[in-house]
């Protein structure tokens, strides 16, 4: 069976005259981490979001352990198991930080979980399931102690720390951090910094966007720099560090 978790083929996409994203591919092995940077403009978002089913591309196609996903919503994304965290927390702010977790959760909708009264034993055992599981991490954010808080009375870090623990509690296959250390504070982005390495540890599958690139050089095993949509590096973050290409692109001195 293959390593690989996700891979894309030859990906194109334009808006208007503009091509974004040029003849793309990319794989990404079961338990590593990408870092995929870049300068603004570059295609790294554009990217994020055909593979999240936010966008379609022009060309080519996406394989998520072999499933080709290429024309498939977000939603049936998401059940399948590609997670993301956006860089504008995307929380339920007038549920609890429990319920926002416990929402995650596929095979349930708002009623089924959030219902007052559990009539089955079977069903009563299931939520206990659940709620342990979602509890778990919580526990592994640091939240728990905040699961009966509104989530709207939590910091825009602990919203993101929530955002994380969702996309966790559905076990995501490939997990999409999306500028995971935006807005933060410097001992929120220590935090953050220490959950992705403990994900590591824990072998989750992961593709981060970061413009601070000693945090992605430091997490990543693999990094991928793009520009003006094209893929210019793809190997090791030591090997890029010593590359030319990294100065030149990020001065504006690359040439193709």
């Amino acid at each position: 069976m293959s390593n690989i978790v996700l891979k894309i083929d030859s990906i194109e996409k334009s808006f208007g005259g503009l091509k974004a994203v040029r003849d793309f591919s990319l794989f990404v092995n079961k338990g590593e981490i990408l870092g995929m940077i870049g300068p603004n403009g570059s295609g790294k978002t554009t990217i994020f979001n055909i593979i999240s089913g936010f966008l379609k591309p022009d060309k080519g196609k996406i394989y998520l352990n072999e499933i080709d996903i290429t024309k498939l919503s977000p939603h049936i994304r998401a059940d399948l198991g590609i997670g993301r965290l956006f860089q504008d927390v995307r929380v339920f702010k007038k549920l609890t930080v429990i319920e926002n977790v416990l929402l995650a959760h596929k095979n349930h909708n708002i009623e089924n979980l959030l219902a007052p009264f559990f009539k089955t034993k079977k069903i009563k055992n299931e939520k206990k399931k659940l709620t342990e599981e979602a509890l778990k991490w919580l526990e592994f954010v640091g939240l728990k102690d905040k699961k009966d808080t509104i989530a709207e009375n939590l910091s825009f870090g602990q919203q993101k720390l929530l955002a994380l623990a969702i996309i966790l509690f559905s076990n995501p296959e490939i997990i999409l951090l999306d500028e995971p250390l935006s807005g933060l504070d410097p001992q929120m982005k220590n935090k953050v910094l220490a959950l992705i390495l403990k994900l590591k540890e824990l072998g989750k599958t992961i593709i981060v966007i970061e413009h601070l690139l000693d945090f992605v050089f430091d997490i990543s095993d693999r990094v991928i720099l793009l520009n003006n949509g094209k893929k210019v590096y793809d190997g090791s973050p030591k090997g890029l560090q010593k590359n030319h290409l990294l100065m030149d692109i990020f001065t504006g001195n690359y040439a193709e």
